[in-house]
């Protein structure tokens, strides 16, 4: 078993909420690896309200008919995040009379779509054989003429853990979910974004949200998906990156939702060889994933970038340094500059720290010179107590 290989009994620890996510998660990972519109997912999260027998879907039209775990163009899944016996399968598709079907089920077996119940649970397949039956009978009981041969199917734990190592970001996802140890410390975007280092909203320019929306536009359309952000350190190089994958507040971006659900994230400080080397393992299997790599030295880049361009292999890199040495004539580089943050130390003074007044907001400014991250050290000395910048020694502005 590989160092990322997850099992069925990891994924009998999710919650509701994380089995769910993690089921959104997956046919977002399953329409960008079959050229799926993204548009074609839908799983809302209010998992405590009436469904009508859905908790999540997928639709498309044109393209493939089916892929390794969608077994029609519309398939349907209703999820569980607790045992299901012979006897909930029968009673899971009806309404509380028990003899009409619910809305949703009626309406995928009518367009010859699959019904998928999504169960954490594992069984053997003798079981699970059992508890489809339970649900035609149920069929059969609601009037349905075709309840031999609608497309039914059982997920349970180890189909959904077979499902979740098909895609590197997936497994991260379920791995973490459980408070299992994950190698060299591989982080979702979620993930990723909850350090406290990013709790404060993101202050950009006309200048890096078109570096935003060039990247983004990137990575959905170019086949050679590799990118390296450089520039000093303290520019925000990092905070850059991980807004990519954010999209608008309050906007349902299908595009910038199916590029985060792929998205690895791995400070590569502490050296990489050994990601390299697993990467490189994997190339006989094939991998998807969207590797964000931070701290990447130009050699590190170099070797990342040698062991993802395998047939079979699906991989997209974004690296991020403060080295100005050129890695790749293939790299498609974005320099962060001083000019490039202009505007920025302003507003993040005023939204994170509205304690501060516009002439300490000025002279922190004027001190920074659009080094974001200098700025918000600054910021956090003077709430702490240290009334004059201009009173700071050179080893507490190096601290």
């Amino acid at each position: 078993m590989g160092p990322l290989e997850v099992e069925a009994k990891r994924i009998e620890m999710l919650d509701p909420i994380q089995l769910t996510r993690l089921l959104k998660r997956l046919l977002y990972l399953e329409a960008g690896a079959y050229g799926i519109p993204f548009s074609a997912p839908h799983v809302p999260l209010e998992i405590n309200v009436p469904d009508g027998g859905e908790d999540g879907r997928i639709k498309w039209e044109n393209g493939v008919d089916k892929t390794d775990f969608l077994p029609k163009r519309f398939t349907l899944f209703q999820v569980r995040a607790t045992r299901m016996d012979p006897a909930d399968c029968y009673k899971v598709i009806l309404k509380d009379n028990e003899k009409s079907m619910k809305e949703q089920v009626a309406k995928v077996l009518d367009a010859n779509g699959a019904y998928i119940i999504f169960c954490k649970k594992g069984y053997v397949r003798e079981q699970i054989d059992g508890r489809i039956k339970k649900v035609r009978e149920a069929l059969k009981a609601a009037g349905r003429s075709d309840y031999d041969n609608a497309h039914i199917e059982f997920y349970d734990g180890n189909k959904i853990a077979a499902w979740v190592n098909k895609y590197f970001a997936a497994q991260i996802d379920a791995m973490s979910c459980v408070g299992f140890s994950i190698p060299w410390g591989l982080k979702t975007w979620e993930h990723w974004a909850s350090n406290k280092d990013y709790e404060f909203e993101y202050v950009s320019n006309t200048i890096l949200n078109e570096h935003i929306r060039v990247l983004r536009e990137h990575f959905a359309k170019d086949k050679d998906k590799i990118v390296r952000i450089r520039g000093l350190s303290g520019l925000g190089k990092t905070r850059l990156a991980l807004e990519l994958f954010r999209g608008e507040e309050g906007k349902d971006d299908l595009a910038v939702n199916a590029l985060r659900s792929n998205v690895v994230y791995f400070d590569a400080a502490g050296g990489g060889d050994e990601l390299v080397k697993f990467i490189g393992d994997t190339r006989n299997r094939g991998i998807r994933v969207l590797l964000v790599v931070d701290n990447c030295e130009p050699e590190l880049h170099r070797r990342f970038v040698n062991e993802t361009r395998y047939r079979g292999q699906d991989i997209g890199l974004l690296t991020m340094d403060f080295s100005a040495e050129e890695v790749d004539g293939n790299t498609r580089t974005i320099h962060i500059t001083q000019d490039n943050c202009k505007g920025v130390v302003k507003g993040i003074l005023k939204k994170a720290y509205k304690g501060l007044g516009d002439s300490t907001i000025s002279r922190i400014e004027e001190f920074a010179e659009n080094f974001p991250s200098i700025a918000v050290l600054l910021a956090k000395q003077i709430q702490q107590g240290v009334e004059d910048i201009g009173r700071l020694s050179d080893g507490q502005f190096a601290k």
